[in-house]
């Protein structure tokens, strides 16, 4: 027998009050001596005697009231047996675990493995008795959803997010701890994936929730053929309209069965643009090249998508680029005609889609950097707000060419490069007769901006002649792009926080080159400016359930607005102006998320499914069940096709007995009543 509430037993000191009231009533008989009475002497002794007697057996009485009243509040319970008649079953606090992610949708003879489950523990709910405490926490939510009912059963689908199952037994390990039911249950519902059983911290952990029973329902045993889309990469970096990109779809094949000529689709802004038949043997993996038109500009989204098999959920996999309606480039200089090759060059490449706005760099503070895709600065400027400003600028996600100015300044463009830690100008070489001094040595075709510009077997590039140039290296800082004979940079590419720049050494004009009249200007100067303003990150998408960082420190106003996946709408208010990223929660959807400010794009994220999900090798039963080896706990494995009911009922345990003693303490106080009402008649009648 054990006790639910063992601290209400300090209550059993309450039973020597009894006692000590007692002791306190006695009182001793004055001898008064009648020698009329001398017969009645021994009549008296029989009475007295009886009526002691009595006193004791209401003393005993009252103690064992007291002690069976107290026994009843501490809950007094026999394990392992269950008392017929008495309905006082022990209470149970229960935790249910619902694997709801995607790999329980595989369909058997008899459902889906998530609706098998369903029916199963709405069946359970029906069989718990009043004040027992259940709990069901899913996959999809580790949210504590207690009093469930077969409507929030129900209401329980597929989801893309897939937590560990070891975080959720670290959350029932908390519930449990906190009950005071003798019979502690937790059931867990699964295929037990491998993959995503257990997150990285707990691979080792023994869950010890000690006196727990553990059922675990393993749904398993189908041939599944299932194809999954692992990946879609956007292979360009630069994204220019009525131009090509191209895009490698990534098939994986987990599965123990060869899947044959199965379409993979490619969807851009949903509609489907290119078509091909792939075969993956059994656990491969296999890519397929896409190439597309990039037709409109804005948000373009582009999803891989495959035919229906066995599970259609990892069938799809997204990514998305931004393509600017407008080029809005902002000049900086203390001349604008030191722009005026700069301009031409742009405009030769029919993109009427650019606009150019000129200041001068005492503006620079006044001006609203955010409304322009880039900046052009040729020369530095003495001015230490103006390289905060050009420094918040770039860090914030901008970006910036750089050249030096026509009349060159090695002080202010030196302070300028040091305060964006790029490395200082080491020297000014200047021709005296205006002949060539020096020319191009090495470039790196595999860069973005030369990606697509010459075909393999027209890489010559025939170099301009340079009459003045700056003598400066990267010092490991940043990426050499183009350099000269004399291991000089004539182009570099430098980052900065989030965002990057672009550094010539010479000045955009003829009197330091004849860069300007080379065919290779243009292609060049277009180039650095649709690389530095593709909208495309190339980190690794976020899994759905994950939070997004986003990027809102262009916003206009404190209201946020979502455009989820499924285009509903969202509204989020930030409340501090200071905040530049917001943690977005909501990722219960695949796909594109859109966030607006005032109907200004502040930041696009891409959520895909977690592929690790898509692996459906299951964990051994067995070493699982060794996680909860302890002496106080029994661990029943149920498959799909048992009686999951009769190994319930075998397993579980406990009567509690608190209204039997209950009723003792009761038939004993009417007892003692009976005999204290005797025992003073008793008295009356001495």
């Amino acid at each position: 027998m054990v006790f639910l509430n063992p601290t209400i037993l300090l209550g059993l000191f309450a039973a020597s009050i009894p006692i000590i009231l007692h002791f306190l009533n006695l009182r001793k008989i004055k001898k008064v001596e009648f020698s009329t009475l001398a017969f009645l002497k021994e009549l008296q002794k029989s009475k007295i005697r009886k009526i002691k007697i009595k006193q004791l057996l209401l003393l005993l009485l009252r103690i064992l009231i007291v002690i069976f009243i107290v026994l009843s509040f501490a809950r007094p319970t026999l394990e392992s047996t269950t008392i017929g008649g008495i309905n006082s079953e022990a209470k149970t606090t229960a935790v249910i675990i619902i694997d709801n992610s995607f790999s329980m949708s595989v369909v058997d003879e008899k459902g889906s493995f998530l609706n098998q489950s369903k029916e199963v523990v709405k069946d359970l709910i029906s069989s718990f008795q009043n004040g027992d405490d259940i709990h069901v926490l899913t996959t999809s939510e580790n949210k504590d959803n207690t009093a469930p009912t077969t409507q929030t059963v129900d209401g329980i689908g597929v989801s893309y997010i897939a937590l560990p199952i070891s975080k959720l037994l670290a959350t029932s390990k908390t519930i449990i701890s906190k009950s005071k039911n003798l019979n502690k249950e937790i059931y867990l519902f699964s295929d037990f994936q491998r993959s995503t059983l257990f997150d990285k911290d707990s691979l080792s952990n023994n869950y010890n929730i000690e006196n727990t029973k553990f059922y675990l329902f393993h749904y398993s045993g189908v041939a599944i053929n299932n194809l999954s889309v692992t990946n879609l990469k956007i292979n360009n970096q630069i994204f220019e309209l009525n131009k090509s990109v191209s895009l490698t779809s990534e098939i994986s094949n987990f599965t123990n069965t060869n899947s044959v000529n199965k379409l993979n689709s490619l969807l851009v802004n949903q509609k489907r643009t290119a078509q091909k038949s792939i075969s993956a043997l059994s656990n491969s993996t296999k890519n397929i090249q896409f190439k597309s038109t990039i037709s409109n500009t804005g948000i373009i989204s582009f999803a891989s998508v495959l035919e229906d098999d066995d599970i259609n959920y990892d069938n799809i996999f997204y990514n998305s680029l931004v393509v600017p309606n407008k080029k809005e480039i902002l000049l900086i200089g203390k001349n604008e005609q030191e722009f005026l090759f700069i301009k031409s060059a742009i405009k030769s490449n029919s993109d009427k889609t650019t606009e150019f706005t000129y200041i001068h760099p005492n503006n620079l503070r006044t001006t609203n950097l955010d409304n322009y895709n880039t900046l052009v600065i040729t020369g530095g400027y003495d001015d230490k707000g103006f390289l905060e400003t050009v420094k918040k600028y770039i860090e914030t996600g901008g970006s910036v060419i750089l050249f030096p100015a026509k009349n060159y300044n090695m002080n202010e463009e030196n302070k300028l490069l040091m305060g964006l830690s790029i490395p200082s100008v080491r020297a000014y070489s200047k021709s005296d007769n205006n002949n060539s001094i020096n020319s191009f040595d090495k470039i790196d075709f595999t860069h973005p901006i030369f990606n697509g510009i010459f075909s393999k077997t027209d890489i010559d590039v025939e170099s301009p002649s340079f009459y003045k140039y700056l003598k400066q290296t990267t010092q490991g800082r940043g990426k050499s792009i183009i350099t000269l004979q004399d291991k000089s940079v004539f182009l570099s590419e430098y980052k900065l926080g989030k965002g990057k720049v672009l550094l010539f050494n010479i000045s955009p004009n003829l009197e330091w080159s004849n860069f300007p009249l080379k065919n290779i200007f243009a292609p060049i100067i277009n180039r650095s400016i649709n690389y530095l303003i593709s909208n495309y990150s190339s980190e690794t998408s976020a899994i759905a359930g994950n939070i997004l960082s986003v990027d809102i420190s262009k916003r206009k106003s404190k209201q946020i607005k979502i455009i989820k996946p499924d285009e509903s709408v969202e509204l989020l208010s930030v409340n501090s102006q200071s905040d530049n990223y917001l943690n977005y929660h909501n990722t219960d959807l695949i796909g594109v998320y859109k966030f607006y400010s005032n109907n200004i794009l502040l930041d696009i994220k891409v959520v895909n499914y977690n592929v690790l999900e898509s692996n459906l090798e299951s964990y051994p039963l067995d070493e699982f069940s060794k996680k909860f080896e302890h002496e106080t706990n029994v661990v029943t494995e149920i498959l799909s096709s048992d009686d999951y009911k009769k190994k319930i009922l075998t397993a579980r345990y406990g009567s509690e007995l608190w209204q039997l003693f209950l009723v003792v303490a009761l038939l004993l106080a009417l007892i003692e009543m009976y005999i204290a009402r005797s025992s003073k008649k008793d008295l009356a009648e001495l």
